[in-house]
């Protein structure tokens, strides 16, 4: 079942924002994470089996105090209003915070091959 989290992270700069959405996308089940609020303070978790004390914990240990606002259960099923005007389709939205999208990352590991030059053999 899918939950929808928000947590209230004091962060005052782009490298700590940046720095606890690759904490929180790298936890597993993490299916999106979104920065919210006026100034950018709240991240939004979606995700399948995750526990919030966990993301929390984890948010508190390396970005700082972290507040755990809601947990509630993320609705798929979204009706559009019937008789509501439709919302202006080019928002202004937030530039992208390191350039990170908004959802899971998965790392790239590179195999380095290292080569010497010389021989190993001191005999020959």
């Amino acid at each position: 079942m899918k939950q929808k989290m928000v947590i209230n992270v004091p962060m005052h700069n782009d490298k700590d924002r940046c720095k606890a959405k690759k904490i929180v996308g790298g936890i597993s089940g993490v299916l999106s994470v979104t920065l919210k609020g006026e100034d950018l303070r709240q991240i939004e978790v979606i995700g399948v089996g995750v526990d919030a004390a966990t993301i929390t914990t984890k948010l508190r240990k390396k970005v700082g105090h972290a507040e755990l606002v809601t947990v509630a259960p993320a609705d798929d099923h979204k009706k559009p209003p019937v008789n509501e005007a439709k919302p202006d389709p080019d928002p202004v939205r937030h530039p992208d915070i390191c350039g990170m999208p908004d959802y899971q990352m998965v790392p790239v590991y590179r195999n380095y091959q290292y080569y010497q030059d010389y021989p190993t053999c001191s005999i020959l």
